[in-house]
């Protein structure tokens, strides 16, 4: 995929020990990076990120990447982009 994209995801976990969100996220934009994208900076924007609990065996990561049009600005870690 070229140009920006928009990354959306939904984190289901099991177990007391919930992992940080924001590591989540950054596991998923490098496993994405040379298959779905070149380069995790074209991430130039976020939906919603969730974590939720489920029961063991119900975990899974639900990934939602869509292009998003160059002209509009873009916010990517409280840092304008554009």
């Amino acid at each position: 995929m070229e140009g920006p994209v928009r990354l959306t995801c939904e984190f289901y976990v099991s177990g007391r020990r919930q992992p940080d969100l924001k590591n989540l996220v950054g596991l998923v934009e490098d496993a994405l990076t040379a298959i779905v994208y070149a380069n995790d900076k074209q991430v130039t924007e976020y939906g919603r990120m969730r974590r939720i609990s489920c029961s063991p065996g119900e975990e899974r990561t639900e990934i939602m990447i869509e292009r998003v049009a160059e002209h509009q600005t873009h916010w990517k870690g409280g840092h304008r982009d554009g």
